[in-house]
């Protein structure tokens, strides 16, 4: 179930628990999204996170809405108000 993912978990370890709940490979997301697997690596480590135009087809392809609490904490909510 995707809420078993701790809400103190960081937005990369949610992208990646979401990812793997959907039996979906880094590279199967990367080419769902449009980006290069590359980017999904550093989502998931870290060390960037979704600009606001990935959201939505991030969101469909983890199968969880784009309100989902997976996205309440963490920088990509903040991220979309930066832009």
């Amino acid at each position: 179930m995707l809420d078993s993912c701790s809400m103190d978990a960081t937005l990369g370890e949610r992208i990646r628990h979401a990812r793997q709940q959907a039996n979906l490979s880094q590279a199967g997301l990367a080419e769902a999204v449009d980006v290069d697997r590359s980017q999904v690596i550093r989502w998931e480590s870290g060390k960037t996170q979704p600009w606001a135009d990935k959201i939505a087809p991030l969101a469909q392809a983890l199968g969880i809405s784009v309100a989902h609490s997976k996205w309440r904490s963490g920088g990509c909510c903040r991220r979309l108000r930066e832009n």
